[in-house]
């Protein structure tokens, strides 16, 4: 079984209002520093107040 090259996070559903459920930035960077590409929904940590660019943190590879 290989690495895989990319990972996608989907966001939380509307009606799962309570729910919090997100990784948060530090993960992603280091998910993306092995190498990864990584796709977040549109609206991705929304619920943390959290933005695409919380997640990029410099990084070209996190879409």
């Amino acid at each position: 079984m290989s690495i895989p090259t990319s990972i996608g996070f989907p966001r939380m559903l509307e009606e799962e209002e309570a729910e919090k459920r997100v990784f948060l930035t530090k993960f992603i960077y280091w998910l993306s520093k092995m190498g990864m590409d990584i796709y977040l929904e549109k609206g991705y940590g929304k619920k943390l107040r959290l933005n695409l660019r919380d997640y990029q943190l410099d990084e070209e590879n996190i879409f």
